[in-house]
């Protein structure tokens, strides 16, 4: 939990709500986000780039939950479903 809360200060708060809007703003039709990663180096220094967090199931850098379904990413998993939701609300 402390790491989670750590990390979540580190990125803006509904970063993807956020580029979203801008998406639809903008007409972008089509956007692609990893959604589950494939690796994580096993080691990342405190200057390091820690882009491997950055799917929607960091399978690689998070332990699975007790019944082995992989973690969602604890800084855009709400963002996430609610982008979706609303599509689905729209027919998309």
């Amino acid at each position: 939990m402390e790491r989670d809360v750590r990390l979540a200060q580190l990125v803006s708060t509904h970063f993807m709500l956020t580029y979203y809007r801008y998406f639809e703003r903008y007409g972008v039709r089509l956007a692609t986000y990893g959604f589950v990663s494939q690796y994580a180096p096993p080691v990342v220094p405190p200057n390091g780039s820690a882009w491997f967090i950055n799917p929607i199931f960091p399978a690689k850098s998070l332990p699975p939950n007790a019944d082995g379904s992989l973690t969602p990413n604890p800084l855009w998993m709400d963002d996430f479903v609610a982008i979706v939701n609303k599509g689905r609300a729209k027919g998309e």
